[in-house]
């Protein structure tokens, strides 16, 4: 009995060992392989950014990533598969262990962009429902709302929702009713942006209410830029390259959650490579919003 108690001693090790074994080579599949795998398509115009068949935008970054659209993130692959698949941790380790992730990465066609709403939508006949949002429910200041319509970067769409004018290719869209809704339209190589004639510094933050609740708390005077999420390449350079030419400091006012975290580092890595030194400004709750409102 001893013999058969060792014999089934020694099979259980090598089965903890095999496990452990698998376990850690499913913790290092890279995330980017991973995302292919599993059907993500990636913006072609910002490496790091995926979007689902939903068309919900998740940025990965190294081994982490983050789904702006619900606000939720995690590490590694078998976060994410059970982010986006509902599946419990066992369920997602016997699924990773079942699939080939040698595939290569599939851009996003001019076909999927269409499929994800890349056209602006169409600007009500008003602006009211949206103004009243702004002011009454985020708690920004009427001439701060005033300017940005009378400037055309924030209008009301034929849905109620506030659209936030991203360069002329891109929007950000909230809702204004009960159903929290937040999501993008077209591309946005350019963040919605407020700009300053003569910027003390150039300061880039996650969410375009973000960036007016910023300016009402602490940006007179600053050039303030929304990435549109929590990474883009494209807006990041954008913003590098003013702080470059204006000679004034670069600031990352992201989230004081994990997705900030996930921004400032790519802020860090990107603005390093030329040479950009990054300041950092955290709201002292989740976001500037917030700050704004508990003022």
């Amino acid at each position: 009995m001893g013999g058969r108690s060792r014999e089934a001693q020694r099979t259980y090790r090598a089965k903890v060992s095999a496990n452990k074994i698998k376990l850690d080579t499913i913790r290092s599949i890279p995330l980017s392989n991973f995302a292919a795998a599993s059907g993500l398509k990636q913006d072609r115009n910002d490496k790091k950014q995926f979007f689902t068949e939903s068309g919900e935008r998740i940025a990965i970054t190294n081994d982490l990533f983050y789904n702006f659209d619900r606000e939720q993130g995690g590490k590694g692959a078998v976060d994410l598969q059970m982010h986006l698949t509902g599946q419990d941790f066992k369920e997602a380790v016997k699924t990773l262990g079942d699939i080939d992730y040698d595939f290569t990465l599939q851009p996003v066609t001019t076909e999927i962009k269409t499929a994800f709403n890349s056209t602006l939508p169409e600007r009500a006949a008003s602006s009211n429902k949206a103004r009243d949002y702004l002011i009454n429910t985020r708690g920004l200041d009427a001439s701060i709302v005033d300017s940005a319509i009378a400037l055309g970067q924030v209008y009301q769409d034929d849905k109620n929702n506030v659209v936030f004018k991203a360069g002329n290719e891109g929007a950000e869209i909230k809702g204004t009713g009960d159903k929290s809704f937040r999501g993008s339209r077209g591309i946005i190589n350019e963040g919605f942006a407020i700009e300053a004639e003569k910027p003390q510094q150039i300061v880039l933050v996650e969410s375009a209410i973000d960036a007016l609740s910023y300016k009402q708390l602490h940006g007179e005077g600053d050039t303030i830029i929304s990435l549109g999420g929590n990474v883009n390449r494209a807006v990041m350079l954008q913003a590098i390259e003013k702080s470059k030419s204006e000679g004034v400091p670069l600031v990352a006012a992201f989230d004081n959650d994990k997705g900030g975290d996930i921004a400032r580092a790519s802020l860090n890595a990107i603005a390093s490579a030329s040479d950009v030194p990054v300041h950092d400004h955290r709201p002292s709750t989740k976001d500037w919003n917030t700050d704004l409102k508990n003022k």
